[in-house]
C-alpha cells in the first residue's frame, strides 16, 4: 500500500482547524447563538441584516456559516481516502492552495493559511504517489 501520510495529515489538519475555529469563534457569542435558539431558529440569519440583525449574521458567518465545516467534510475526506493508500486529487490542493492565498491576501491574520497549508500537503502527496508510480513502472 502506498504511503500517504501527508494526504492523512492534510486531512487531520482540516479537521482539527474548523472544529478550533468554530469553537473559538462561538463561544464568544454564546449570548447570541442563544437569542437565535430562543427567537425560533428557522430564517434568524438574513443575507441583509439590519442593523438589530447583524450580530446575529456575523455569528452565522464567522462560525456555521463559514468555510470551516465544508473543510471539515473534506478533511474527513482526506483521511479516509488515506487509509484506502489514495491521495487526494491534484485539484483538491490546487484549489485549496488558490483560494487559501485569496483569502490570506484580504485577511492576513485569519485562518485562511490553513486552506494553503491543507493544499500544500495533498499536492506533494499526490506528486509522492505519481513518482512512486514512475519509479514503479521504470
Amino acid at each position: 500500500m502506498k504511503s500517504t501520510a501527508l494526504t492523512a495529515a492534510g486531512g487531520w489538519v482540516a479537521i482539527v482547524g474548523p472544529v478550533i475555529h468554530v469553537t473559538l469563534t462561538s463561544i464568544p457569542r454564546a449570548d447570541v447563538w442563544g437569542r437565535i435558539v430562543s427567537a425560533g431558529w428557522w430564517n434568524t440569519a438574513t443575507l441583509r441584516p439590519s442593523t438589530e440583525q447583524l450580530e446575529v449574521a456575523e455569528s452565522f458567518w464567522i462560525s456555521a456559516g463559514s468555510f470551516a465545516v465544508p473543510l471539515f467534510v473534506l478533511g474527513v475526506l482526506a483521511v479516509l481516502s488515506a487509509r484506502e493508500g489514495r491521495p487526494m486529487p491534484r485539484f483538491v490542493g490546487w484549489i485549496l492552495i488558490l483560494w487559501g492565498m485569496f483569502s490570506a491576501s484580504l485577511m492576513p491574520i485569519s485562518g485562511a493559511w490553513v486552506f494553503i497549508v491543507v493544499g500544500v500537503l495533498f499536492l506533494v502527496d499526490t506528486w509522492a504517489a505519481r513518482r512512486g508510480r514512475r519509479d514503479a513502472i521504470e
